[in-house]
């Protein structure tokens, strides 16, 4: 929605107001998605190809390993999606 402050003022002008995008979070749908949002937030890759050409894939188990080695509480989902939450909001709220 567009506002304009004073009568007459055209699209375009200085007068113009901006709207401000609203910005929220929605809890993981499952166990999973959660761990998968923590470990990309946190920058863990999840998998990575040798040298050989094999495929390696990380289990849930030494993703949780590593965010809890960085400090981060993930034994739940709830947990997790605190955990996700917060630091979304800090780096939303930095200038």
């Amino acid at each position: 929605m567009k506002r304009h402050s004073q009568e007459g003022d055209a699209p375009g002008d200085a007068h113009q107001l901006m709207s401000i995008p609203c910005i929220s979070f929605l809890p993981a749908k499952n166990a999973e998605e959660a761990l998968e949002r923590a470990a990309s937030l946190w920058r863990i890759e999840r998998e990575y190809w040798d040298i050989f050409g094999v495929k390696h894939t990380a289990q849930p188990g030494v993703v949780r390993a590593i965010l809890r080695a960085m400090g981060v509480p993930c034994e739940t989902q709830q947990e997790l999606d605190s955990a996700v939450e917060e630091r979304l909001w800090r780096e939303w709220s930095q200038p």
